[in-house]
């Protein structure tokens, strides 16, 4: 599959342009075709994407608590009786995500023009990724559109408590470390130029503490800008590797060995892994599309390469357990449930035990993380702000003994 980028025209004569998902560059002509646009322009999509930074500045983007609420809100309207088109007009007008409630406006457009809600959806990748399209075309399929959207609704709003359990295990320790950062600075840039003039007058003799804080404060006033110049570019060149493959495996294996947190993020990939491939095997996708759709739902690149391998070995014909069995980032159990499920026709099922397994260790797991962190931290800040203090104060208590000597 390929991207393209195109530029059309509606029937009401409006630009529309966007990004669509195809084998080739035909396909994206008749699905627009299909939808009575008039094209204007298709051409593969750059690789290189030099503005996505400033695009995603631009806007909020609909995350997994809207998209959960949307496919609920949207399921509760169908079983109510309300057609598709009306049900969809009335959550575009109450959303207050911007981005959604345009993506919803073109894809109601779409429907009018005759598409189908997947063909509709899927030309919107940017919100509505492959695993929430191919689950679409079960619904419309099948009939079964409502209990699909249900089922998408419940998806979203495990992996919304996914991810704020990682923030929430992560939050705390920022926010420390950030204002010891803080506090350390002020007083290099606000207390110590002070403490100085009245040491100078003074003519004391400073103790070893207070000339190594001293020496570091002035190294930081008189080269500052070369910290916050290396802070800044270190960031963007970190910020840059990532959008790159190589960058973003080498930091997801390093993400995976950090102590305590990399368990944390190896066991919500593989929740994930295993509750979204149940969720579209469970609901009829086939194997082969169902894995290609969740190629990057683990959110790691170090566990869908992986799942690349899975991909080639189904699209042969050959089980999926041989290339989890090699790993070594799926354990045991998830190897064993799947080999079982393969031969009795329940991967679905024992995928969906798997997965709620690795989410009670990913709860337990983010428990650890903050009864570790906290007191590592507490101490860490209090050594640092104690020396400093400590080093502040020691000279003027050596003078008022002396003093008082």
């Amino acid at each position: 599959m390929g991207k393209f980028f195109y530029r059309a025209r509606n029937r009401a004569g409006s630009p529309v342009t966007g990004f669509l998902e195809a084998p080739e560059q035909s396909a994206v002509a008749a699905a627009l075709r299909r939808n009575n646009y008039a094209i204007v322009e298709i051409r593969p999509a750059p690789e290189k994407d030099y503005f996505a930074f400033f695009r995603q500045l631009s806007g909020p983007k609909a995350g997994e608590k809207e998209l959960a609420l949307f496919c609920r809100q949207l399921a509760t309207m169908l079983g109510a009786g309300i057609a598709l088109l009306p049900a969809l007009d009335v959550l575009r007008r109450q959303t207050e995500n911007k981005k959604l409630r345009q993506t919803l406006l073109q894809v109601t457009e779409r429907l009018r023009s005759g598409s189908t809600f997947q063909e509709a959806a899927q030309m919107s990748p940017d919100i509505f990724s492959p695993i929430f399209v191919n689950m679409l075309g079960v619904g419309e399929l099948g009939g079964v559109l409502e209990q699909v959207l249900h089922d998408l609704a419940t998806h979203f709003e495990k992996e919304h408590d996914l991810k704020e359990k990682i923030k929430s295990a992560l939050i705390y320790p920022a926010i420390v470390l950030a204002l010891a950062v803080l506090t350390v600075v002020f007083f290099l840039s606000f207390v110590l130029p002070n403490f100085v003039l009245v040491l100078n007058q003074l003519q004391a003799e400073l103790p070893a503490p207070t000339r190594l804080l001293l020496k570091a404060g002035e190294i930081f006033r008189g080269r500052w800008y070369l910290f916050g110049g290396g802070a800044f570019f270190g960031g963007c060149f970190a910020w840059w590797g990532s959008r790159r493959r190589w960058g973003s495996a080498g930091l997801a294996r390093a993400a995976l060995k950090i102590p305590f947190f990399g368990g944390l993020l190896h066991k919500t990939g593989i929740a994930r892994f295993c509750r979204t491939l149940a969720m579209l095997t469970g609901s009829g996708v086939p194997l082969l599309r169902a894995l290609e759709a969740v190629q990057k739902a683990t959110g790691n690149v170090h566990l869908n390469r992986t799942v690349d391998e899975i991909v080639a070995n189904v699209r042969e014909g050959r089980s999926i357990t041989g290339p989890l069995a090699r790993s070594e980032v799926f354990p045991p159990l998830v190897v064993s449930l799947a080999a079982v499920g393969e031969e009795t026709g329940k991967l679905d099922v024992l995928l969906e035990k798997a997965a709620a397994f690795y989410e009670r260790e990913v709860n337990e797991a983010a428990g650890r993380l903050t009864a570790v962190i906290e007191p590592a931290l507490i101490v860490g800040v209090g050594l640092v702000v104690g020396f400093v203090v400590l080093s502040i104060f020691l000279p003027l208590l050596q003078i008022v003994g002396q003093a008082g000597g």
